[in-house]
C-alpha cells in the first residue's frame, strides 16, 4: 500500500520540490537573458500570459528568421518588414527561442506546451504555439461535433495537438484554414468565432487571400437575412475590435500586458463575459509578477499543471 501511495503522489512531490532558481544557475547568464526576452515577448506582447495564467486555451506569437531570406508576394510592406525583422528585439527573441530549445530539457513539461509550427504566410516566420492542454481539451470537447464535422470524425484534442506539433504540417492547414475553429481555440467565444468566419466568407472587404487559403462559398444569405448585402451590412456594423475604449489603465496594468486582440460583437453576452474575464486575469497576472523575478515566475508556472 505504501508504494502505491508513493507512486500516486510522486508527480506532485516532484513539482513541489523543483527549484527553478537553482536550475537556472545551470544556464549561462547571457542565455538566461535571451530566454527571458523570449518569454517576456510571448507572455506580455503576444497574450500568452492569458494561456499561462488564465483560461485562454491557445495563444500564437512568433519572430522572423532571416536565414535564406527572400522577398515574395507575401511581403506587402518591404520597408516595414526590414525594420521589424532587423530590429534588436526580433534578434533577441530569435536567440531566446534557440536558447530555450537548448535548455528546455531541464524543466518538466506537463500541462503547458510551447513549440514552433510551419506557417503558410511566410517561410521566414517562426509561428510560436503556446497551449494550455487542459483548457484546450475542455474547449475542444465542448465543441467536439463542430471540430469533427470540419476536421473528420476521428479527430480528438490530443490528435489535433499532435498534428500542430508535426513539423511537416502547416498550422492553419491542420485547421483547414477555418477561422471559427481557430477562434474557438484562441478563446474568443463560439458566437464571435463564427461571426468572424461568416464575414470572411461573404465580405470581399475582409477576405485575405495572401494570408489564408479559405475558399469562399456561394453568397447565399443566412436564414434571418433577405439578401446578402443586408447580412454584410449587419456584420460590418456589429463587429468591432476587442478590446475597446483603451481599457485597463497603466496603473492597473503595470506589466504592460497586451490583451488578446480579436473581432467581436459587443452586443453579445459572450463578449461582455470575456471582457470581465480578461480584466480579472490581467489583475491576477500583474500580481504574480509584482516585485518578483520574471523568468522564475514564468517557468515555475510553466512546469506546474493546473
Amino acid at each position: 500500500m505504501k508504494w502505491i501511495i508513493s507512486i500516486i503522489f510522486f508527480p506532485f512531490a516532484l513539482f513541489a520540490s523543483f527549484d527553478v532558481s537553482k536550475v537556472l544557475k545551470e544556464i549561462p547568464p547571457m542565455e538566461q537573458k535571451y530566454i527571458e526576452t523570449f518569454f517576456r515577448h510571448i507572455t506580455i506582447q503576444e497574450s500568452c500570459g492569458f494561456t499561462l495564467f488564465g483560461e485562454k486555451p491557445l495563444s500564437l506569437g512568433g519572430f522572423w528568421e532571416l536565414n535564406d531570406f527572400h522577398f515574395s508576394h507575401e511581403v506587402l510592406d518591404p520597408i516595414g518588414f526590414i525594420l521589424e525583422t532587423c530590429s534588436y528585439t526580433n534578434n533577441l527573441i530569435q536567440k531566446g527561442w534557440k536558447a530555450w530549445n537548448q535548455y528546455r530539457h531541464l524543466f518538466p513539461e506537463n500541462n503547458f506546451l510551447v513549440f514552433d509550427s510551419k506557417f503558410n504566410f511566410s517561410k521566414n516566420y517562426h509561428l510560436i504555439v503556446f497551449i494550455n492542454k487542459n483548457r484546450f481539451t475542455q474547449v475542444f470537447n465542448e465543441n467536439v461535433e463542430t471540430f469533427q464535422e470540419i476536421l473528420g470524425r476521428d479527430i480528438t484534442a490530443e490528435k489535433l495537438i499532435q498534428r500542430f506539433q508535426n513539423e511537416k504540417e502547416n498550422f492553419y492547414a491542420v485547421l483547414k484554414d477555418h477561422h471559427a475553429l481557430l477562434g474557438l481555440l484562441l478563446g474568443y467565444g463560439k458566437e464571435n468565432a463564427f461571426l468572424f468566419q461568416r464575414r470572411s466568407e461573404i465580405d470581399d472587404k475582409f477576405y485575405t487571400p495572401h494570408m489564408f487559403t479559405l475558399k469562399k462559398r456561394s453568397k447565399i444569405p443566412s436564414s434571418n437575412f433577405s439578401h446578402i448585402a443586408q447580412e454584410i451590412f449587419y456584420l460590418r456594423k456589429k463587429l468591432s475590435f476587442f478590446p475597446r475604449n483603451g481599457q485597463f489603465l497603466p496603473s492597473v496594468n503595470a506589466l504592460g500586458l497586451r490583451l488578446p486582440g480579436f473581432i467581436a460583437n459587443f452586443d453579445l453576452e459572450e463578449t461582455l463575459n470575456l471582457e470581465k474575464q480578461f480584466y480579472q486575469e490581467t489583475l491576477h497576472i500583474v500580481r504574480q509578477y509584482r516585485n518578483k523575478n520574471f523568468l522564475e515566475v514564468t517557468l515555475y508556472q510553466y512546469i506546474n499543471s493546473k
